[in-house]
This record gives C-alpha cells, sequence and structure tokens, in this order.
C-alpha cells in the first residue's frame, strides 16, 4: 500500500509515491499496527452511492469490519491466493469492483491488473504478458475478447479461472 501527500494520522504518511525505490518509512508490520489501534471495525470506511435494488439513488455506508470480513470471507470461499493475477474491468466506483474484485485482492494478497478503458487486443496482449491467471469480467467483455481477431492465437495457458475460463479451448 502506498500513501501520498500529508495525512492527519502518522500511520498513513506520504512520500512513498515519489520514491518508490526509497526505504519505507514504516514496516507493514508497524503500519498495520498502527491502523489497528486507529481504527475500529465499526468505523466508517466507504459511502458507495447506489440505486440499489430499488432504483431510488441512496449512500450505504460501509464500516471497517463490514467489508473487511466480506471480503476475507469472500476470498476464503473462492480459495484466492496470493500467487494469484487478477484482471478485471470492474469499476472502483461500484461496489462490485471496489468489494468485490479490489478489496478481495488486497485481502488474499493477489495481483490485480487493470486498464484505463477495456481495448480487446490490448486487454489479450496484457493476458498473455502479465501471466494472468483469472479474468474477472462480464459477459459482454468476455464476447469482446473472444470476438477480436488476436483471441484464436493469445496464449492463455496461464488462465486457471474467471469468467473466460469455460470459453478458453484447453489447449491454449
Amino acid at each position: 500500500v502506498f500513501f501520498w501527500g500529508a495525512s492527519p494520522v502518522p500511520w498513513a504518511t506520504g512520500g512513498w509515491g515519489d520514491g518508490l525505490d526509497d526505504e519505507p518509512p514504516a514496516r507493514p508490520a508497524e503500519v498495520a499496527a498502527a491502523m489497528e489501534a486507529d481504527v475500529s471495525p465499526a468505523d466508517p470506511m466507504m459511502l458507495m452511492y447506489t440505486s440499489g435494488s430499488t432504483a431510488d439513488p441512496k449512500g450505504a455506508l460501509h464500516s471497517h469490519g463490514g467489508m473487511t470480513r466480506h471480503a476475507t470471507n469472500m476470498a476464503a470461499l473462492s480459495q484466492w491466493e496470493s500467487s494469484f493475477r487478477l484482471w478485471s474491468p470492474m469499476p472502483f466506483f461500484w461496489v462490485g469492483g471496489f468489494h468485490t474484485i479490489m478489496f478481495r485482492a488486497l485481502i488474499s494478497g493477489a495481483t490485480l491488473v487493470t486498464q484505463g478503458a477495456v481495448d480487446a487486443g490490448e486487454v489479450l496482449e496484457t493476458i498473455e504478458r502479465e501471466k494472468i491467471t483469472h479474468i474477472l469480467a462480464w459477459p459482454g467483455t468476455t464476447q469482446a475478447l473472444m470476438d477480436h481477431p488476436r483471441y484464436a492465437s493469445t496464449d492463455f495457458s496461464s488462465v486457471l479461472g474467471g469468467s473466460l475460463y469455460e470459453q478458453v479451448p484447453a489447449d491454449r
């Protein structure tokens, strides 16, 4: 986790982004201990705006404990591992992208690869280059990948699961 800029809490001091090769100001265990001393499970973590199932816009307040507990449970149930390399176009302003993809990846220690926009050819190159193990996308996105001319020659040998897994021929 990298922090940029000033912060009123000592465990979130900025500057890591300025020199990624510099020695971090604290070890991860020290940062985690300081966070635990300052943040309780009941503290608000995020206010996510949603239309929910009623289509009436509302803000849903999520706590640190609720988000962490649910992501931990989801990571365990899905058996995500730190060796996984995930690709997903899910937006982080949406609870599915933020929580189901990003936060669950953080909890499990997996690598999450994202791109600014979905360009099927670039995504296929990324899957191959980054040795993506899991593709997590909506059917429209996976269909766009399958429809791209480069799909037939893409090396999917690193892919272990996800939303494109059933469509990848067994020999690739």
